[in-house]
């Protein structure tokens, strides 16, 4: 399978901040962290050989040369190109960094792509948006009705289907632009306060998951905290008032701040925790959901 097949839904510019030298192999590898066989494996990983599935954003209705533009022109071209920047200013510069308000779009529209482009969410959109749309296009007969001229099918499904093969099947992957330049997420997060916290001095590296974005409870609640760990020493974190971070400061220490960012981080994940070495391989056991609990759910 040709590597642009190869969807990453975790980029792999975010966990190369987890990346160590491995003396066993040429290159940095990260520590991946999942459940097999009953068993919690701890391996050494590049980031180009993990939080990635075949064909994940793939459309299968138009021309071979134009199957990958999900993935290749829109998530790598718009969205990781310019997020990139961004994320090496965060890490580089530290609590100190002043983010212009171009870097603020670019890294709210990231937010936004990791909470859509999970595989999870892409399967819903690919099992749901289907079958909604059919009832939209089969409401209203008589508007077509009015509008169907000589051979035109009987019904405006069947024209679709006629004239755009495989348009309503892939409908779901056709969202997923559109759901993450959505106007009214974006103009919530851009417009909260940010902050940066370092970590460094607790004693405890923060962690990363396939599912590294934390939003409790819900991007429209007042007390809503967004957080996420941008290397083993960062975490990004935005919330709609300065109450909210004045609070999290207060109430927590730093390192009851680290605890409760690594529980959720681990909480949420699908499958996968990635680490820079193996010191909370204890944690991670505690909190990880083995597979087989997470396929019931």
């Amino acid at each position: 399978m040709p590597a642009n097949e190869r969807h990453h839904y975790v980029p792999q510019f975010y966990l190369n901040g987890w990346c160590t030298p491995d003396e066993q192999a040429q290159g940095e590898r990260l520590y991946r962290y999942q459940w097999k066989g009953g068993r919690l494996l701890v391996e050494r990983a590049h980031p180009r050989s993990t939080g990635s599935l075949d064909r994940l954003y793939s459309l299968d209705s138009v021309p071979p040369e134009r199957q990958q533009q999900i993935e290749k022109d829109f998530l790598a071209g718009v969205i990781e190109a310019p997020a990139g920047l961004v994320l090496n200013k965060m890490r580089t510069s530290g609590r100190g960094h002043d983010l212009t308000m171009q870097e603020r779009h670019v890294w709210t529209r990231f937010l936004m792509a990791q909470r859509i482009r999970p595989p999870e969410i892409v399967r819903f959109l690919h099992d749901q948006a289907p079958p909604h749309l059919r009832e939209v296009l089969a409401a209203n007969p008589e508007q077509y009705q009015a509008l169907k001229e000589g051979e035109d099918p009987e019904t405006l499904l069947e024209w679709v289907e006629h004239a755009k093969p495989g348009l309503i099947e892939d409908f779901g992957k056709l969202l997923i632009p559109s759901l993450i330049l959505d106007d009214r997420a974006y103009n919530r997060i851009i417009r909260m306060e940010w902050w940066q916290m370092d970590f460094s001095g607790t004693g405890i590296p923060l962690l990363s998951s396939d599912h590294p974005l934390v939003i409790i409870p819900g991007i429209d609640h007042p007390g809503c905290v967004i957080a996420m760990p941008i290397s083993p020493r960062f975490a990004f974190f935005a919330c709609p008032e300065k109450g909210v971070a004045e609070y999290l400061a207060k109430f927590y220490g730093l390192r009851s701040l680290a605890e409760w960012l690594n529980f959720q981080v681990v909480r949420m994940a699908n499958a996968q925790v990635y680490a820079v070495d193996t010191s909370l391989t204890y944690f991670v056991r505690a909190h990880l959901a083995p597979a087989e609990l997470l396929s019931l759910g």
